[in-house]
């Protein structure tokens, strides 16, 4: 038995209490309970993977790796754990093995449609916009009222008018969560965007972003904090440093620049271009900007060749 709130809870009942705790965002609480079911019961794969999943939402994705592993290890086939390994290993951008869990959770289930989903996400982010709309319409083939991809695929195709039918008839139902009809709204915004109809896609996004705000907690003292850093490490000292240089490689094209700088207008502009494609967004620039003033004594105009001479060989 477990005690908690002042009453004594079986294994399966402090299981219930923890997923309304983790439901409900109170993550750190859901924690605390998993750790006392697994105190009880070391065995449990299930609370290992429920805690992986409450760590993940906390971007504590390594400790979320660690509880995936042991629910696997305890459970080889459990196929929710090898997708959300796989998410945890997005988290920490490494992809190629986020692919191979992924992989793994349908070769269990090949009808897993949060693992094709997953795993377009995945590829999107290696670039391989091809084979990550064949994920995505797996899944939906799958599953044709899954909002997930159908957003995914939004963001990569451009739609039309006649696709917005089916997307009204989901949010018509009674039975579809808030939670999708946010992810629906986005999708209808990018359509109506695509086809120049912005005042109805300004009216779907703001839907969209009414229900995503009702569920943030927005922290401007860390937004500014992030800010500071970055006017600290981009000085003007450092821009003007000489390590620019042109290359006719043909490797990818990566546009670099701050948050809210214009970025995604110039990728948006680009990939208009019938053999540009763009592979969305990374928050690359956030994660390394404290190392730039060490990582630009090692990088100069003589060894950038070398730099991507080895990239390619990769």
């Amino acid at each position: 038995m477990i005690i908690l709130y002042g009453k004594s809870h079986t294994i399966e009942e402090a299981g219930t209490l923890a997923i309304k705790e983790q439901n409900l965002g109170n993550y750190q609480a859901a924690i605390d309970i998993y750790n006392l079911i697994l105190a009880r019961a070391p065995d449990h794969a299930i609370a290992y993977n429920n805690l992986g999943n409450a760590l993940q939402a906390l971007r504590r994705f390594d400790d979320a790796l660690a509880n995936y592993e042991k629910a696997i290890a305890f459970k080889p086939d459990y196929v929710e754990a090898y997708n959300n390994q796989g998410a945890a290993l997005e988290g920490l951008e490494r992809f190629g093995d986020a692919l191979l869990d992924y992989n793994k959770a349908i070769v269990l289930k090949p009808d897993y449609v949060a693992a094709y989903n997953n795993m377009g996400n995945a590829l999107l982010s290696k670039g391989d916009i091809q084979e990550a709309e064949k994920m995505f319409l797996k899944a939906l083939e799958l599953r044709p009222d899954f909002p997930e991809p159908l957003f995914n695929l939004t963001r990569i195709s451009k739609y039309q008018d006649k696709d917005i039918k089916n997307i009204q008839i989901l949010l018509d139902k009674p039975s579809t969560s808030t939670k999708d009809r946010e992810v629906l709204y986005f999708s209808l915004g990018k359509i109506y965007d695509d086809c120049g109809r912005y005042d109805d896609a300004f009216e779907y996004y703001r839907r969209a972003n009414d229900i995503g705000n009702a569920n943030v907690s927005y922290n401007p003292d860390m937004v500014t904090k992030i800010t500071d850093g970055i006017i600290d490490a981009f000085s003007k000292d450092f821009l003007a440093q000489p390590f620019a240089f042109a290359s006719n490689s043909r490797s990818p094209l990566f546009i670099v620049g701050m948050p809210r700088s214009g970025t995604t207008l110039m990728a948006s502009i680009l990939s208009n271009h019938p053999s540009i494609a763009t592979a969305g967004e990374l928050p690359t620039i956030i994660g390394f900007t404290p190392q730039m003033p060490e990582l630009a004594k090692n990088i100069n105009p003589a060894n950038a060749s070398r730099l991507i001479n080895d990239y390619e060989k990769r």
